[in-house]
């Protein structure tokens, strides 16, 4: 409103729930560790991709390696070199992660990993969590969590991928993983989110536009 009244130009970045779009085709160690990576920041990332979508042939051994990895993360006091996953920003924030997972539970999605505050840590930190067999359109598919819990759906078809990709209120950003360049570029332009990475994931251009597309941005 203060913006409006002297007609300063704005941009508005307002919140995600970005897809991260697996292929069977793609290189999986690189996509599980990246899939581990949305986890940064103890969640608290605007554009992280989220809402892990696995096509179903490789969703089994995804699962498995994301599990052993996500295990092998260390949290704890931020400033030592060996952590990788920090607090969350206040007591009220962790209650409202919280809150999203119990009701996530309590709906019948199931976690694989995390599920609840860090009991040993205490305080303002959450153990990372990964949801699957969540309902569709359920909360916890398409509100923002703000914290570190991901969720994990499969697909069969590219159009299913586009599709699911594209179920969203958000579209600040995304990404698309496959080895086949013409399926990248098909998928990636047509997933309706402001930045779509190909086969990365956070690598950021200070000479492009940042927003999104919906409730993300101002088109």
């Amino acid at each position: 409103q203060a913006a409006a009244a002297n007609l300063t130009p704005t941009s508005l970045e307002l919140g995600g729930k970005s897809p991260f779009v697996a292929f069977a085709d793609a290189d999986l160690d690189t996509v599980v560790r990246q899939a581990v990576n949305q986890f940064d920041n103890a969640g608290q990332v605007c554009l992280a991709g989220v809402r892990l979508l696995v096509q179903d042939s490789i969703r089994d051994e995804f699962l498995a390696r994301f599990v052993e990895r996500a295990a092998a993360l260390h949290q704890g006091d931020p400033r030592e070199l060996t952590t990788d996953i920090g607090p969350n920003v206040s007591r009220e924030h962790v209650d409202r992660i919280d809150g999203f997972v119990q009701r996530a539970l309590a709906a019948g999605a199931r976690a694989v990993i995390g599920g609840g505050p860090n009991a040993e840590l205490g305080g303002l930190y959450y153990r990372p969590t990964l949801f699957v067999d969540a309902e569709p359109g359920s909360e916890i598919l398409t509100q923002e969590v703000f914290g570190p819990v991901l969720t994990l759906q499969t697909f069969s078809t590219e159009e299913e991928a586009i599709a699911l990709g594209n179920d969203t209120t958000y579209g600040l950003a995304g990404a698309v993983w496959t080895a086949d360049a013409s399926r990248a570029q098909r998928v990636a332009g047509r997933l309706r989110h402001g930045t779509v990475w190909i086969n990365d994931y956070n690598t950021y251009l200070p000479q492009a536009e940042w927003g999104g597309f919906k409730q993300s941005g101002i088109g």
